[in-house]
């Protein structure tokens, strides 16, 4: 089990890496010299980089201590934020994920604060699509109609929404019309934080 669980967390690193460098994964696998269900069988997992791959990714510019360990550099810390979560656009509770990390959105001033989301469902659909990342900002103020992560009560429960605050409530709304819009109580609230990019 836990050589499954490295493996699999060696692969999405070696997802994102190749992700930040290549613009399709075909290209990635002929760097690689390998075809791209070969690729693809890394990356999920099925199998671990041996002593040649790790020379060939090593060439592409991979810091392989990274790759194998999840080790960050200190010059990578300022330009790396963590992925923590799948969070529903719809609602439900946050689902925690391995630990990976995403490079920082252009021109991005968190205070190295901040942190990436995967989003599940289709209610913000089509402005964020299930699977998207989002770039949560803690450090931006959350404004009417901004689009923000939300959690709220003590089961947890959250949700990618657009905000529109009430004096006492808050509504939570779709981009998707087959949505209803929630509306929870503002001492409900356990947690806001806007997002500010979108990964395409």
């Amino acid at each position: 089990m836990a050589k499954s669980l490295k493996a699999k967390e060696i692969g999405e690193r070696l997802r994102q890496f190749g992700a930040n460098k290549f613009s399709h994964r075909t290209e990635f696998a002929h760097f690689l010299g390998m075809s791209y269900e070969s690729l693809t069988n890394y990356i999920n997992g099925q199998a671990l980089p041996g002593n040649t791959m790790q020379d060939r990714l090593r060439k592409l510019g991979c810091d392989i201590e990274w790759l194998m360990t999840g080790k960050l550099t200190d010059e990578q810390r300022k330009n790396l934020r963590p992925v923590y979560a799948a969070v529903p656009a719809g609602r439900g509770k946050v689902h925690d994920i391995p630990s990976t990390y995403e490079e920082a959105p252009p021109n991005v001033d968190d205070e190295g604060k901040g942190y990436w989301l995967r989003v599940k469902g289709d209610s913000m659909h089509p402005a964020i699509r299930d699977g998207q990342m989002v770039f949560v900002n803690p450090q931006r103020e959350v404004r009417d109609n901004d689009f923000a992560v939300v959690s709220w009560d003590e089961h947890e429960e959250g949700a990618i929404k657009e905000v529109h605050f009430r004096e006492e409530d808050i509504i939570l709304s779709s981009i998707n019309q087959l949505h209803v819009p929630i509306v929870i109580k503002r001492k409900s609230l356990s947690m806001i934080a806007r997002i500010c990019y979108v990964k395409l």
